[in-house]
């Protein structure tokens, strides 16, 4: 993907002015912020019912609404005012865009911010036959650069954002998918810049159409009129009245956004702009880290429970999938960009237990369905045994291509672990480690572990315990000694300090590619180890300045304390905690900033992977921003590469005019990531995979792990956000040769975000055998996000996207035969007829481009 401006495209023409102005009266519906959620609602419902009134008795004047979630619980809560709605939104007195809520980029996976749009427009299109061409993401701090394809594939044209410099563009996806988007800073005609009554906006309109002209060319002017929680302005239409009749030009106007967009867009010398818009409230998620581990984690579930869902619904099996989508309405809730509260007076601790309450309900109605889906499937596959004492172990993999990974599992057992064993249904025993562990109630448990190879794609494989045999002897190569890891492709050295990886060979390339590398900030020298933790004395807070046209920022601006915190301040215990046949793991135990830091290496037989497991038993200390180091040796490194939604960027590819600038008071380049980060060379490199989006890129790639601040010098106030408590964050690292694209590092994120889930059956004979694929996507560049029972019942929905940025034909072939295959937005409306022929269907993809498909299958 690349970034910059082309004005070949566009001729340029400059403009002494504007011919016309309009006003749009908006409002920004937080839905916390400003109180508990409850408050914020009742505020929001208020809001809507002036505007309902205002427009009753002034036909002339016209509103927009930012988003749709307001305006549904309005008419859920008064039916009556239905009729209303719709007479408004018919006459164009009533504007609403098509996105759900505003979310947190970072947050967000893949489908959330699909599931916003879709959640958002379709609501209006079943209730009102309302086809907006609008979206806003007013005060959200990000927006990830696959979304004008989503946007156009929903049938959306116009974008209106506040986050960047002032500006009017076609911003461009890399498949070429293009929305005009307006960018106006948060706000401007509200409060002090323009004023409340026609004289002093007649005073001030001038000068800031002046200024306007420097970022906006184009023959009219957008102002929008609105912020948090403002009601319908009425002196906007006296304000017009009297500027027309004393002075004229340019002539203004009230209207709605789409009404200006749809009016300037086909003007020449608005430019085409290419590249990502990162998080502008860098770090923000390390402020909430519980909060972002578990919405995260639940959109990995949610993945899987529709995917299995929808397979066992194909098997004949009865499922509420009206459960799943209210667990994404939950979701979407919590991912919106204005959780918290700015001051303790406005319950910002209460929404934050009010957030995990929604991730928790979310998870317990996702994992419902995802129990009942993995037994349905489970009680179809035949897992007949002619030894009665074994126990069936059918392994599932949502992911659309063969894996060979590792499978971990509990099981109420009274057998000795030495005598206990997996087998495949071939009968060949499989390597395994098993151990004994306390249960509930002095209950026996026994963990087990193996490494399953080939399992299916979208699909499954059958294994069976067995507790009467001896131990098999294994051949590994897998070693553990007190500061040493080593298997066929890593030789990994711990410092015996407990400071970090000291060393780190890959056998396979031959070379060094771990250890302690040189880093710098500013005039600051340090060396870092692999896997070290590092804190940095920091005091957070927000720089005021008079109005946001006057480069205002609410970055969080950082200024350091002088602290500096190392992993190696303090003595730690470094214990080999299992050698084994499958894999083997060290521990690192000891004090970091008086708290307790607990660090599990593991390496695996047959598997080519590091995994680090960091813990965190944090005390809270003030003013700290806890690190995670990943220095890797590749000093050439041609490349930095961070998943994103939908796609892979390199870190320099951004905007023009977006994320850090010489004149922000923040110098650190935190960035947000979806599941993996790529660091590559001349001969090749690694991929870091892990569910945690905050990542510092400033000395090295590191891991954001917590920012603590307190109620006094932070943009989020509340002594909740010092943190204290436990805190795990998982990472894998996968060295390659080559580059990313190579090694395909698009697959190393998502195979350690869906773990493969083993689930413990019965034996019994069925109709499905005991390995089986029940989708497979031909085409190793295609990435699965969604597969998925399709809204209105009809078929399934396959959502996949192209992962290298290559143009690409490939096939998705099923497990049974099709009736009917359609090509379809992201609304799920049938677009285009596919070819198919039997259980197969081809399809072409763009560079990057995100594909739809609603499969109706034959009846068996």
């Amino acid at each position: 993907m690349t970034t910059g401006v082309d004005n070949e495209k566009r001729e340029k023409k400059g403009r002494a002015g504007f011919d016309h102005v309009y006003f749009v009266n908006h409002s920004h519906m937080d839905i916390s912020w400003g109180g508990t959620p409850r408050e914020c609602l009742e505020r929001n419902l208020e809001i809507i019912d002036d505007v309902v009134k205002t427009c009753e008795e002034h036909p002339e004047f016209c509103f927009s609404l930012e988003n749709v979630y307001p305006l549904s619980e309005y008419v859920k809560r008064h039916p009556e005012r239905a009729d209303k709605i719709d007479e408004l939104i018919k006459t164009g007195e009533l504007e609403v865009g098509g996105t759900y809520i505003h979310p947190t980029v970072d947050y967000c996976f893949d489908e959330c911010i699909a599931r916003n749009i879709y959640f958002g427009k379709s609501w209006l299109k079943q209730t009102y036959g309302y086809d907006t061409k609008l979206a806003y993401e007013e005060d959200t701090p990000g927006h990830t650069l696959q979304m004008p394809q989503l946007l156009k594939k929903a049938g959306i044209r116009y974008f209106k954002v506040s986050r960047g410099p002032q500006s009017i563009f076609y911003w461009v996806s890399p498949d070429g998918s293009s929305v005009l988007t307006y960018l106006a800073e948060y706000s401007w005609s509200h409060h002090s810049l323009l004023g409340y009554s026609p004289e002093e906006t007649l005073s001030r309109l001038p000068a800031e159409l002046e200024k306007a002209k420097k970022s906006y060319n184009i023959s009219k002017l957008m102002i929008p009129d609105g912020d948090d929680w403002t009601h319908p302005n009425l002196e906007l239409l006296e304000i017009i009245n009297a500027w027309n009749e004393k002075i004229g030009s340019p002539n203004l106007k009230l209207g709605t956004t789409q009404e200006f967009l749809s009016s300037v867009e086909n003007e020449r010398g608005i430019p085409l702009i290419t590249g990502d818009m990162p998080n502008q409230w860098v770090g923000v998620a390390a402020v909430e880290a519980e909060i972002v581990r578990r919405l995260r984690r639940i959109q990995n579930v949610i993945f899987s429970a529709e995917e299995f869902t929808a397979i066992s619904s194909l098997l004949g099996s009865e499922h509420s999938f009206k459960d799943l989508q209210e667990a994404w309405h939950l979701i979407l809730l919590t991912s919106d960009h204005n959780w918290g509260g700015k001051d303790p007076s406005a319950h910002g601790e209460f929404c934050d237990e009010e957030k995990l309450r929604y991730i928790k309900q979310a998870a317990t109605l996702s994992v419902k369905q995802l129990e009942k889906a993995l037994e349905n499937i489970s009680s179809k596959v035949d897992t007949t045994s002619s030894n009665s004492s074994e126990i069936p172990l059918v392994v599932f993999n949502q992911l659309p291509w063969e894996r060979t990974d590792i499978v971990e599992f509990e099981i109420d057992n009274e057998a000795d672990p030495a005598k206990t064993q997996v087998r495949s249904e071939d009968e060949e025993y499989v390597p395994s480690q098993a151990t004994a562990i306390a249960g509930e109630q002095e209950k026996k448990k026994i963990r087990i572990c193996f490494v399953a190879e080939a399992v299916p794609p979208a699909g499954y494989k059958t294994y069976f315990i067995n507790f009467n045999e001896s131990s098999q002897r294994v051949e590994s190569l897998l070693a553990a000694e007190k500061n040493v890891l080593e298997n066929r492709f890593f030789r990994i050295e711990i410092d015996p300090k407990g400071r970090g990886i000291a060393g780190f060979i890959d056998k396979e390339r031959g070379v060094e590619i771990g250890g302690e590398r040189e880093c710098s900030l500013g005039p600051m020298k340090f060396k870092f180890m692999l896997n070290e933790l590092f804190g940095l004395g920091l005091k957070l807070s927000v720089k005021r300045v008079p109005t946001v046209l006057d480069r205002a920022t609410d970055l969080i601006t950082a200024g350091p304390t002088g602290e500096i915190f190392r992993a190696g301040d303090n003595p730690s215990t470094v214990t080999v905690i299992e050698d084994g046949p499958v894999k083997a793991t060290i521990l690192v135990e000891g004090k970091f900033i008086d708290s307790i830091k607990r660090q599990e290496i593991t390496v695996y037989d047959r598997l080519s992977r590091i995994d680090l497991r960091t813990t965190i038993e944090w005390s809270g200390k003030n003013f700290v921003a806890v690190m995670l180091m990943f220095p890797l040796n590749l000093e050439s490194a041609t490349s930095t590469v961070v998943n994103v939604p939908y796609g892979a960027v390199n870190l320099t590819d951004v905007a023009p005019g977006f994320w850090v600038k010489p004149t922000d008071p923040v110098q650190f380049k935190v960035r947000g990531v979806q599941h993996w980060v790529d660091m590559t060379d001349s001969g090749g490199g690694a991929t870091l995979s892990t569910n945690w989006p905050c990542f510092d890129f400033t000395m090295t790639t590191a891991a954001v792990m917590l920012w603590s601040m307190d109620s006094e010098n932070s943009f989020f106030y509340g002594t909740r956000y010092r943190q204290k408590g436990t805190h795990t964050l998982n990472f894998s690292l996968t060295p390659h040769v080559g580059g990313w694209r190579m090694s395909k590092a698009y697959r190393h994120g998502p195979d350690i975000a869906f773990p493969l889930i083993p689930v413990i059956t019965s034996r019994h004979s069925a109709f499905l055998p005991r390995e089986m694929s029940f989708m497979k996507i031909e085409g190793s560049n295609m990435v699965l996000t969604a597969l998925k029972r399709a809204n209105d019942e009809k078929g399934i929905i396959i959502r996949v996207y192209e992962a290298e940025g290559k143009e690409r034909t490939f096939t998705i072939e099923f497990y049974r035969e099709i009736k009917e295959c359609w090509e379809t937005n992201l609304l799920e409306e049938n677009t285009k007829a596919l070819t198919f022929y039997r259980k197969s269907a081809e399809l072409a993809a763009l560079p990057y481009e995100i594909k739809t498909i609603r499969v109706i299958f034959k009846e068996i």
